[in-house]
């Protein structure tokens, strides 16, 4: 069984919950999945092609009543024993991701006190829109028991982005500080 990508694996994964055509993966992936694993639009694409070439998806053209025609994606056997391979494996993801913001942080001591507050601001605010929907998703899936471990998963973005908000809480205490330091003569 040739190796899947982690991105192969979550669309395998996504269509084990039933057909879809491309841009039907793709919003089911943003509602879902985006939070901790988004996939643009080409990548869904590009890797539906791959799983489709290597047998692991199959694609039906369907035609469309009022919109053009289109492929509907389902995965195969073959995809089924991949996907659950894959499920199989050893995770050894450390969770690191990449954050503009924590870069930007890093070098806060080039750039001023004001710009550092708008750009935790505009990522404070961002996080309560994240939180806010996080928090929707898992009152809709709460009591469906088919949907135990994606409300489970969207609880781990709950707690990261509360983390997430704390944290903003310290670099605000760090900047209050360092304004201090600065007003007060040595």
């Amino acid at each position: 069984m040739p190796d899947i990508t982690t991105t192969g694996g979550a669309l395998l994964g996504l269509l084990s919950k039933g057909p879809r055509s491309g841009y039907d993966l793709i919003t089911f992936a943003d509602r879902s999945i985006a939070h901790f694993w988004p996939i643009s639009r080409a990548l869904v694409y590009r890797e539906l092609a791959r799983l489709e070439q290597l047998g692991m998806a199959k694609a039906t053209m369907v035609k469309g009543r009022k919109a053009p025609d289109k492929r509907t994606y389902t995965i195969s056997r073959a995809g089924a024993n991949a996907l659950a391979e894959w499920l199989d494996e050893p995770s050894l993801g450390t969770g690191r991701v990449k954050n503009e913001i924590l870069l930007k942080c890093f070098f806060a001591d080039r750039m001023s006190g004001d710009r550092l507050e708008a750009l935790l601001d505009d990522y404070r605010a961002a996080l309560l829109a994240d939180l806010a929907d996080l928090e929707s998703i898992t009152a809709r899936l709460d009591g469906v028991p088919r949907a135990r471990y994606a409300r489970l998963t969207a609880r781990h973005g709950i707690h990261s982005t509360r983390a997430h908000l704390a944290w903003i809480e310290e670099v605000w205490t760090e900047l209050s500080i360092e304004r201090k330091e600065a007003r007060t003569p040595h």
